[in-house]
């Protein structure tokens, strides 16, 4: 697999991300009559948050890979393997559903403790996800 379809996730969530965006920016543009200056300061905010979610979608897919595939990578041409890689992706992606549960939490009546609490237990994953992925990282073995 190529870095091209390997990163697809991170390219395809930014790319479609700001489509979406632009779609939002034009409609803005057309009612907007002030600095051009607060536009390019809207564009470049509204940029970062679509590369946000391109990387948003890469961590899902390394969170998805680690459960599945049982392979986690590593930088410079090395993998985490087996039940460590299975961990790492099931905190990665214990992140992702924990942290819809906030989302749904905006619904009910007592949402603030409720959101507070979905939103610090994700956080609590991915930091977990993070710890178990650097105690294994120096153990990694080498790709093919």
């Amino acid at each position: 697999m190529g870095p091209w379809m390997y990163y697809a996730p991170l390219w395809v969530g930014t790319l479609v991300s700001a489509c979406v965006a632009l779609t939002g920016m034009k409609a803005f543009m057309d009612v907007w009559e002030g600095s051009i200056w607060l536009v390019i300061a809207v564009a470049a905010v509204v940029l970062l948050m679509c590369v946000w979610t391109g990387l948003s979608l890469q961590l899902l897919m390394i969170g998805v890979q680690g459960v599945f595939a049982r392979v986690v990578p590593v930088p410079v041409g090395r993998s985490i393997r087996g039940g460590a890689a299975q961990g790492v992706g099931g905190l990665i992606l214990g992140s992702y559903v924990i942290g819809s549960f906030a989302g749904v939490a905006r619904l009910l009546p007592a949402q603030q403790m409720l959101i507070l609490a979905c939103s610090a237990a994700s956080g609590l994953c991915l930091l977990a996800a993070l710890v178990v992925y650097l105690t294994n990282a120096f153990g990694a073995v080498r790709d093919f």
